[in-house]
């Protein structure tokens, strides 16, 4: 399935901490893998989605560019809830179902794989 996700101008994850275990790199050509016990590598299904999602969630002071990926022929899945704090030690609370996590509803069109193969 072709997507669409929001990277840093370095091809980063966007929002997670620079130096976090949770943080990926998107270079052209490359798999990336997510890592176990996560929700997965979050893409939106469209262009226009992953464009709404930057307006809403971008500062003033951050740059974010749009790569195109494909999943092969992984189904994508909708995550119920995701942490609403993006710190390493958040999302490990998060994934290890911690009383001490924070959870939200994730972004209307989120989409997520195990997987992704970048294509821009």
């Amino acid at each position: 399935m072709i997507a669409y996700k929001a990277v840093t101008p370095d091809r980063k994850s966007v929002i997670v901490e620079l130096y976090s275990k949770y943080c990926l790199n998107y270079k052209k050509g490359k798999t990336v893998i997510a890592p176990d016990n996560t929700l997965g590598i979050m893409c939106f299904k469209t262009k226009q989605e992953v464009e709404n999602f930057i307006e809403a969630f971008t500062l003033h002071t951050q740059r974010w560019i749009i790569i195109k990926v494909d999943s092969g022929k992984e189904k994508s899945s909708h995550p119920k809830s995701i942490s609403n704090n993006t710190s390493e030690y958040i999302l490990d609370d998060f994934y290890n179902h911690s009383p001490m996590y924070n959870q939200m509803e994730p972004w209307k069109d989120t989409i997520c794989f195990k997987q992704i193969k970048v294509l821009t």
